[in-house]
């Protein structure tokens, strides 16, 4: 029982922390009480979605049309020593750190456009792990079945076996309803030590895709520590 309280209050927190970004709000970068420093160099330029290289075009003949956009982003490395991990994120995205939800940091996407009004985010959590759950399979069963009590429309769409900073990991993809919302949640968690680590992407439905490589390659940067 005390581990599913545990869990519970595990899951209640991730959705918090990425829930903050609902309704476009702004999240201030700076906490009540800092929590963890970032280096703010730039640490890789990542091209995504390369644009092919056309073959030249006969004189006469009619200009093929761009097949790819090509998407350069800078990357800037977040490190939390009290938590024992870094991570890249973009340099565009804001972070969120909350004394009220501390081993939590958030990353935040900037609005779309106007009509934009939920801000795509990952969220890094880190906390005791529960006594109880000692394995990854045990962990998995109670976070969720937390999902399924927590979640209205909660339907996993894929549950695998995944590495998290070189750590055995479960990740989960899942889709359910928030408010009106209807979201999609990517979550990776690992043991290590006594320490869970738990990587949340949540995204409107519609707009899982958007970011999904700049998460993938958020996720290939994490270290444990």
């Amino acid at each position: 029982m005390n581990s599913r309280r545990a869990i519970l209050a595990l899951v209640t927190l991730c959705m918090l922390a990425a829930l903050a970004a609902c309704g476009g709000q702004t999240a201030s970068p700076v906490p009540d009480e800092p929590t963890a420093t970032a280096d703010l160099e730039p640490t890789a330029t990542v091209d995504l979605e390369p644009t092919a290289t056309p073959e030249s075009t006969p004189p006469g003949a009619d200009t093929p049309a761009p097949t790819g956009t090509r998407v350069s982003r800078t990357y800037l490395t977040y490190e939390s020593e009290a938590n024992g991990f870094s991570i890249d994120y973009p340099d565009e995205w804001e972070i969120s750190e909350r004394a009220s939800m501390p081993g939590t940091a958030t990353f935040i996407t900037p609005l779309q456009g106007a009509d934009d009004t939920f801000r795509e985010n990952v969220t890094v959590v880190v906390q005791g792990a529960p006594a109880d759950a000692t394995t990854l399979d045990e962990f998995t069963e109670m976070a969720l079945a937390q999902g399924r009590e927590l979640i209205p429309r909660f339907m996993v769409m894929e549950s695998r076996s995944a590495t998290l900073a070189g750590n055995p990991a479960q990740q989960v993809v899942y889709t359910g309803l928030q408010g009106e919302r209807d979201l999609r949640w990517l979550q990776l968690w690992s043991l290590v030590g006594d320490q869970v680590y738990i990587l949340t992407y949540t995204a409107e439905e519609n707009e899982f895709t958007t970011f999904r490589s700049v998460v993938q390659q958020m996720i290939t940067s994490m270290e444990i520590r």
